[in-house]
């Protein structure tokens, strides 16, 4: 059985191109898995709050680098 894993495991590493991914959670699945967890509310809104943070952030960051790369192109072009 762990051979059988271990070529499974080399096989889908080769197809990836040397990525293994692991599938999302459907959202009809997570409050089960919260309550196996004991995910407490307060938590979860933390969690959720933390998630959007993170977001913006990389929105920011995406719209910093798209003024980056326009000034860059300004400059290289005068």
């Amino acid at each position: 059985v762990v051979g059988i894993c271990a070529i499974y495991l080399i096989f889908a590493i080769i197809k990836n191109k040397g990525r293994i991914t692991v599938k999302k959670l459907k959202k009809q699945e997570q409050p089960v898995v919260d309550k196996i967890t004991k995910k407490y509310d307060e938590t979860i809104k933390r969690d959720e709050q933390i998630k959007n943070d993170m977001l913006e952030k990389e929105q920011l960051k995406d719209e910093i680098k798209a003024e980056l790369l326009e000034n860059i192109k300004d400059k290289s072009k005068a």
